[in-house]
């Protein structure tokens, strides 16, 4: 039977992410795990008043990715999000530069990759006003930021909360 990929239960329900983060760094393998954890994420982070900013790359997105929809309300929540785009995506630049006009549309900021460099990097950074102060949450992942292509390639990821994670990932 065709294989099924499941959502950890620390990722189903976004309100509960950042606490989970608190707790334990979580790994994500896909396809055998659902994209879906990604996005609620990014989710909690849209809809959470405590964060202050999110700031993602994009090498390679879906066009009807939930990640974009969740990205530009959180713009229109007045967070600050930053997106840097590369543009030189093979077989998806005029779709990259569609998804910048329509970042832009919404109050996001967005760049491009750097000069000579190709942005490879799959990260993206949550910063959020705690009690003790800012908090950096962290996602690194080899795979693109694509919910059709998780299913189909093999990739790993981690969510953290781990200062130096955050302070690296910083763009």
């Amino acid at each position: 039977s065709p294989l099924k990929p499941f959502l950890m239960m620390s990722l189903a329900k976004p309100n509960l992410i950042f606490d989970e983060l608190l707790k334990r760094d979580i790994l994500l393998h896909h396809p055998y795990e659902r994209f879906e954890g990604y996005v609620n994420f990014i989710r909690a982070a849209a809809m959470d008043p405590a964060v202050r900013s999110i700031q993602q790359t994009v090498y390679r997105m879906d066009a009807l990715s939930p990640v974009i929809e969740e990205l530009k309300s959180a713009a229109k929540t007045k967070k600050r999000v930053r997106v840097i785009i590369e543009l030189r995506a093979r077989f998806d630049e005029m779709n990259n530069l569609r998804l910048a006009e329509d970042l832009r549309k919404s109050g996001v900021e967005v760049a491009f990759g750097f000069g000579q460099l190709k942005v490879h990097a799959k990260v993206a950074l949550v910063t959020r006003q705690e009690k003790d102060g800012e908090r950096l949450y962290t996602h690194l992942s080899t795979g693109n930021y694509n919910a059709a292509t998780a299913r189909a390639y093999e990739d790993l990821a981690i969510l953290t909360s781990r200062p130096l994670f955050g302070e690296d990932a910083r763009l």
